[in-house]
């Protein structure tokens, strides 16, 4: 498994830009706390928080006051003309004559104020974008979640290999002094040659063993450093060890189990409001909007066009201050089928909430179940460990004094290799279940 994740680390690895320096010496929350300051996932999601306040903003604004100005300048290359009845400028009855009525230049300078004064739609927006803050920090606080359960299973990985090293070391160790000395037995003719080629077959098998804990320690260490959002080739030292982790403390399994506190319900909760929000803002369409306005405007008109910037010329002004209505009475079936939409989606978002409810408990007791089995099984391969490694010293012993065979003294040092692998599979698997079971809690 570690070597999947070690694989898409390094595919990975060129598109993640640490900030820092490369390795270091962290202790596990020193490490934890790193990756919450340096992951990317992590620096999105307070993105999207910031991109939430910025929106509750923008809604908010909605409701202020708004100013607005402009100037128009008109060219009237062809004056239309009007028509009106001749004899009103001495004509023949029942003549009409047509006049031009304006100038050929002119310039308007207008300023608006708006004020919104009543839509249901603005009033649900901003109830909703609150609702967008608290998603947004629902996130952060899940992702935090995430990365500390990721880290420290990466964490835990390294300890672990480097724990197979150690003890793979240790045992090469003694079988090279076993094997050499009885090489000498053989040599002045107190044993058989089986003797030395049964040992030298361990030997070897433990050297490979011990090269391969070798190469998964620099492995674990990559998927770590990737983890914490360090370069992945960077040297890395942990100061916390495996006794300080298992004597940590072992999660609290409890019987009563508050999803209501769980990250996920959370956010469901919060995305089952803006389900609410959304049947609201489709019946607001229902009601009219009412806007406050004041405008200003002052013209220009003039014969020639240098005449209209001179603004030592007389400028007619005009104010209106009024309200503007606007009410769709009707929309065919339209506002009536969002609203039965928003309804429908409310429906499903509540079902949802339901299903995933009865998914975090179970949740919950199958990762409290798989906990409890982990310390179980825990202790029961460190006794096993602790029992095969005195059977292969004892039969070390006799080994020496020529009371036990090669082959018997094979068998032990294989029965404790298995033991001891066993063992650091169960706390390994330990570790990584005490993780899971605090991620299933959700806080």
């Amino acid at each position: 498994m570690i070597n999947k994740l070690v694989v898409l680390a390094l595919v990975m690895a060129s598109f993640v830009s640490a900030q820092g320096q490369a390795g270091g010496s962290y202790s596990i929350k020193e490490a934890t706390e790193f990756a919450m300051s340096n992951t990317q996932t992590l620096k999105n999601s307070h993105l999207e928080y910031e991109k939430s306040v910025m929106a509750i903003r923008e809604t908010a604004a909605r409701g202020l006051p708004s100013i607005s100005v402009g100037a128009d300048y008109t060219y009237n290359y062809q004056i239309a003309k009007q028509p009106v009845p001749a004899d009103f400028f001495g004509g023949a009855p029942g003549d009409i004559s047509y006049l031009e009525f304006g100038v050929d230049h002119s310039m308007v300078g207008t300023a608006n104020l708006n004020q919104l004064l009543f839509d249901a739609s603005y009033f649900v927006a901003l109830r909703a974008t609150k609702v967008v803050k608290e998603a947004a920090t629902l996130t952060i606080e899940k992702t935090e979640i995430e990365i500390a359960a990721e880290v420290h299973k990466a964490y835990y990985q390294v300890l672990v290999a480097d724990e197979t090293r150690s003890i793979h070391e240790e045992n090469l160790v003694s079988l090279q002094k076993s094997f050499m000395e009885t090489r000498e037995l053989f040599k002045n003719g107190f044993v058989e040659e089986q003797e030395v080629e049964q040992l030298e077959l361990l030997v070897g098998q433990i050297q490979n063993k011990l090269n391969n804990s070798k190469r998964q320690v620099a492995l674990a260490k990559m998927l770590l450093n990737f983890s914490m959002g360090l370069p992945v080739m960077g040297e890395l030292n942990l100061t916390s060890t495996l006794a300080e982790l298992i004597n940590d403390g072992a999660v609290p399994v409890s019987t009563e189990f508050k999803v209501e506190e769980h990250v996920d319900f959370r956010s469901l909760d919060v995305a089952e409001r803006g389900s609410e929000l959304q049947l609201s803002n489709s019946r607001a369409a229902y009601y009219p909007k009412l806007n406050g306005f004041v405008r200003h405007q002052q013209s220009q008109f003039q014969n020639e066009a240098a005449d209209v910037f001179d603004f030592n010329q007389y400028w007619i002004p005009s104010t209106a201050i009024g309200v503007s209505l606007s009410w769709n009475l009707l929309e065919g079936f339209a506002r009536t089928a969002r609203v039965q939409t928003a309804k429908l989606d409310l429906q499903k978002m509540q079902m949802d909430k339901e299903m995933a409810e009865n998914n975090l408990k179970m949740n919950y007791e199958k990762s409290s179940s798989d906990y409890l089995f982990s310390i179980d099984n825990y202790q029961t391969a460190k006794r096993n460990a602790e029992l095969s490694k005195k059977i292969r010293n004892k039969t070390r012993v006799k080994y020496s004094e020529g009371i036990s065979s090669s082959m018997e003294l094979t068998q032990a040092e294989t029965q404790y290799l298995e033991n001891q692998e066993r063992y650091i599979g169960a706390l390994l698997a330990m570790l990584s279940a005490k993780e899971d079971l605090q991620k299933a809690i959700g806080k």
